[in-house]
């Protein structure tokens, strides 16, 4: 049983990956959270593992908050698979934190660097083709020691992309996360929005509603996946002016169905 979050394909990636392998459900927080299904039953003999991303050296509150509610009749133990695109700092470690509060204990913890997508900073840009594809040829490999070492029952921290400092930077840096994450300067290039509401019904804020056939951000903070910009079939979204000219990433080797995440 594999629980993932994903914006834009990268964890979702993952999870098929490693639930293609292991066997049991794929699950999709977005679409559970939303339902306010928190108890599962998987067998005793089952595997169940969180798959999500590194946001700001942490993980989006969606995540966080479905951890602290689920209930995993028959288990008391998980694994953590954390994407990042450089360092995950202690994002895994925040994570372990709020399941031990809920009765459930970390086997072990794992980490991954997939092509990144955050593009609100000038510094971040879309990697090309090319280099996509060596980064997912080269996350496979990275992929199949996590199942090998899930299939032995590894137990232990094996996050190679904690970088300097995590103890540190994860707090410093989560205030900056929820601070950020404002919607007032997503926009629309309202002549190429072709009113397909894909930005709406992806997104796992709930921030985005459709008024006259055009997007309207609705809430004043949303978890800044992102997935409304990367996945609008236009390219219309944008945040401010300085996403203008920025490329757009979707994982090309997953397929989204019915917009679910």
């Amino acid at each position: 049983m594999i629980f993932y979050f994903s914006g834009t394909g990268n964890s979702l990636y993952i999870a098929k990956k490693i639930q293609e392998k292991l066997g049991g459900d794929l699950i999709s927080i977005k679409d559970i959270y939303k339902m306010g299904k928190f108890e599962y039953n998987p067998s005793s003999d089952e595997k169940v593992g969180i798959v999500y991303p590194v946001y700001f050296y942490t993980s989006a509150p969606i995540i966080k908050d479905f951890l602290s509610k689920i209930k995993l009749n028959n288990k008391d133990s998980v694994f953590l698979v954390a994407n990042c695109g450089k360092t995950t700092g202690n994002a895994n470690e925040i994570l372990e934190k709020t399941l031990n509060k809920n009765n459930l204990k970390v086997d072990s913890k794992f980490s991954i660097t997939m092509p990144d997508n955050y593009i609100l900073l000038p510094t971040n840009t879309i990697k090309t083709k090319t280099e996509i594809t060596k980064m997912l040829n080269e996350s496979d490999k990275v992929i199949e020691d996590i199942i090998n070492k899930i299939e032995n029952n590894a137990v232990g921290d094996f996050n190679n992309h904690k970088g300097k400092l995590p103890g540190l930077l994860s707090p410093l840096t989560s205030f900056l996360y929820e601070s950020s994450c404002k919607t007032k300067k997503f926009n629309i290039i309202s002549d190429d929005c072709i009113g397909c509401s894909q930005c709406a019904n992806i997104c796992p804020s709930e921030a985005i509603v459709m008024k006259k056939c055009k997007p309207v951000w609705i809430k004043p903070k949303c978890f800044q996946c992102l997935a409304c910009m990367h996945r609008c079939p236009q390219h219309c979204i944008n945040y401010g002016d300085s996403t203008k000219n920025c490329g757009r990433y979707v994982n090309p080797r997953v397929e989204f169905n019915d917009f679910k995440m």
